[in-house]
């Protein structure tokens, strides 16, 4: 036996080919790129179904508004005497939280008739008291969309409107959640 070669053999087999290592990056990058898609993909997911869990909520509050006072909160057309509350989803808060009335006039001695615990405010400052400028975000930070118009010559919906802009943030899009 050649002494040259078994001392080569062993050597050899001390240390890695460079096309080796190359073979274990590109594998090891596919598997990360795979687990990282899995991983934000489950994330969004949870994210959706956080959403739809967020809008029955809202959704068993707007029942209990209307079993109280026979209909759902009406948006009105102007925000005349509620202070700071002045868009849709303000008034939607303050509505479910006894802060106004079904005349669009400010109270302070109805209950509260949504679970305020599981959902999350633009502004930690509850429970109110008084009309506050505050709304309920989606998981993505934003306001949910509520609209209820009956009266409006241009209102040609069978009920309120309740959703989500979803992951994109902008309403009217593909991705929007909407009420189940």
């Amino acid at each position: 036996m050649n002494p040259n070669f078994a001392h080569s053999q062993a050597h050899s087999r001390q240390a890695f080919t460079l096309l080796e290592i190359v073979t274990v990056m590109v594998v090891l990058s596919i598997l990360v790129s795979v687990s990282l898609g899995f991983l934000l993909n489950s994330r969004e997911g949870a994210r959706v179904s956080r959403a739809e869990a967020d809008m029955q909520v809202i959704q068993q509050g707007l029942e209990k508004y209307r079993a109280r006072f026979g209909d759902y909160p009406r948006i009105p057309t102007e925000y005349v005497g509620l202070g700071d509350v002045d868009t849709k989803e303000e008034y939607l808060l303050n509505a479910l939280f006894g802060r106004i009335g079904p005349a669009h006039q400010a109270v302070s001695d109805l209950p509260v008739m949504l679970n305020s615990a599981i959902l999350e405010y633009a502004n930690k400052g509850l429970p109110i008291s008084e009309l506050q400028s505050n709304w309920i975000v989606d998981p993505w930070g934003e306001a949910y969309f509520y609209d209820y118009q009956p009266d409006s010559d241009e209102w040609v919906k069978f009920g309120y409107e309740l959703y989500s802009a979803g992951p994109d943030g902008e309403f009217d899009t593909e991705d929007d959640i909407l009420a189940p």
